[in-house]
């Protein structure tokens, strides 16, 4: 059963997570997350000295928060922004470095600030490594604190063109004959002629504003009603919209497999 916490002072409290939970504008000093909080999904959160140190975060979301002074969990997830963010933000300016690590932090805040949320490691690898040269590796594996998953991903993008747009809306789709195809586009579902066709931005609002969960689920039920179809979603980000979607009722996270 995941939690959902809204609107609450986490203060000095330890909270033990579970898979796909949502925190929402809460706020809090001297946190500590424990446990399992894969799939988390957070939205306008404050929170001073948090701490994930004790706690599993991969494929976590975060939209609208500030993370100040953050210790991130050993699996900090480098497609998480606000994660990266602040991962980047406590990085001490000292030597090129530091001033390489500082300029990572401020294109991720200016990209939040606009409420893009499109930099990835597309764009910020090739500029670190070109200014780091053959101590590229070694500096970015000291400043994310020797999270070799970050390290391979940064090595990997290294070579990319940094101008690429990471998001485009995809082609909406078609289905011929029966199935499910949740894209970049939206979702569309087909079954014995009964058809559920949305556009990402006529897809249901979800209550708490940013929960993945919550959304996928709400999706589901309107397919399920209109077309008698079950379908599983996973939304990896609403903002920009990314979803995988499978014909009937499976592990949310298998979609990642």
């Amino acid at each position: 059963m995941r939690l959902i916490l809204t609107d609450q002072d986490l203060s000095n409290q330890t909270i033990e997570g579970k898979p796909f939970s949502y925190i929402g504008r809460c706020t809090g000093t001297d946190i500590k997350f424990v446990g399992d909080w894969t799939h988390v999904s957070h939205f306008a959160n404050i929170f001073i000295r948090p701490d994930w140190s004790g706690a599993k975060t991969r494929w976590s979301y975060s939209r609208f928060n500030a993370f100040r002074q953050a210790v991130l969990s050993s699996d900090a997830e480098l497609l998480d922004h606000e994660m990266m963010l602040a991962l980047f933000a406590e990085v001490p300016v000292i030597g090129d470095a530091g001033g390489e690590a500082a300029k990572v932090a401020t294109v991720l805040d200016d990209d939040r600030k606009r409420a893009d949320y499109l930099v990835s490691w597309k764009n910020l690898a090739p500029g670190y490594v070109a200014a780091m040269k053959k101590d590229s590796e070694v500096a970015f594996r000291q400043a994310v604190g020797g999270r070799e998953h970050l390290v391979r991903h940064m090595l990997k993008q290294a070579n990319a063109n940094p101008t690429d747009v990471t998001w485009r809306e995809g082609i909406e789709p078609h289905i011929d004959v029966e199935g499910v195809d949740a894209n970049s586009w939206g979702v569309s579902v087909k079954n014995r002629g009964r058809t559920y066709h949305k556009h990402w931005m006529e897809l249901p609002v979800p209550k708490n504003p940013h929960d993945r969960c919550e959304l996928a689920e709400l999706i589901e039920a309107e397919a399920l009603a209109a077309t008698g179809a079950e379908i599983t979603l996973y939304i990896q980000s609403i903002l920009p919209w990314r979803v995988y979607g499978t014909w009937g009722k499976q592990r949310r996270d298998w979609l990642l497999c």
